[in-house]
């Protein structure tokens, strides 16, 4: 709910992705929930948007957010993409770092020095072969990821797991 000028960043995030032509928005809410669903009620945005509630977020972290995220779409059918809401990005940005005919798109910054806090990838032979925070990675993940076919559902049966 940031301002970012007239509007704020979910404004800004919502309305540049209905510029991709994306079917449905879920959006995941804890803090400040009621805020953020009044917001919405109250905004024109020309694209579906599901609002998911997740009641323990002072207690879980993203992957818990996105397991629930997961539980309103169909891993055999969908396709996805994944971005933190509190990111700006140009349109332009999405298209290119993860398009629309990418069947899986992980976007990663490479940098000089990858800070402790940075959210690290380890990239082997073009693919990302691990990703977190403890990772010794070479590169920083930016928060966009786009995910389809098999592997979305690989994705969503380990979100689900108690690993």
């Amino acid at each position: 709910m940031l301002s970012l000028g007239d509007e704020t960043i979910l404004d800004y995030q919502i309305r540049h992705l209905a510029k991709l032509n994306i079917e449905r928005e879920l959006i995941v809410v804890g803090y400040k929930r009621d805020l953020i669903v009044e917001h919405i009620a109250r905004s024109e945005y020309g694209i579906p948007i599901t609002i998911v509630h997740n009641k323990v977020f002072h207690e879980t972290d993203n992957a818990y957010s996105l397991s629930l995220a997961f539980e309103h779409i169909d891993p055999e059918t969908d396709s996805i993409l994944i971005l933190d809401g509190d990111i700006l990005f140009r349109i332009w940005s999405i298209a290119e770092a993860c398009p629309i005919t990418a069947r899986q798109c992980l976007h990663r910054r490479q940098r000089k020095k990858i800070e402790p806090e940075d959210c690290k990838v380890l990239v082997k032979n073009g693919f990302a072969a691990s990703i977190g925070k403890s990772v010794q990675g070479n590169a920083a993940y930016t928060s966009m990821i786009r995910l389809s076919g098999p592997l979305l559902s690989e994705f969503t049966h380990m979100l689900k797991s108690r690993e």
